[in-house]
């Protein structure tokens, strides 16, 4: 998600953790733990409003939108 779609590493933590905090909200207590920095792409359509799971080359389902860094 970061680069490819123009999100700086510190920008897409900053959206996975709120896409994170709004799971926990709707009861998916998996994403409270520790470590769990993948999210759905869905979840962070609706935290940001927008529809990255239709852009192209974007992940697709329950793909993680979050990749680790090297």
């Amino acid at each position: 998600m970061q680069v490819k779609l123009g999100y700086s590493p510190s920008q897409a933590s900053r959206i996975v953790k709120l896409t994170k905090e709004q799971l926990l909200k709707q009861g998916f207590g998996w994403y409270g733990k520790k470590g769990v920095d993948r999210v759905p792409v869905e979840a962070v359509d609706a935290v940001l409003g927008l529809k990255l799971s239709r852009l192209e080359g974007a992940p697709s389902g329950l793909s993680a939108v979050k990749e680790e860094l090297s």
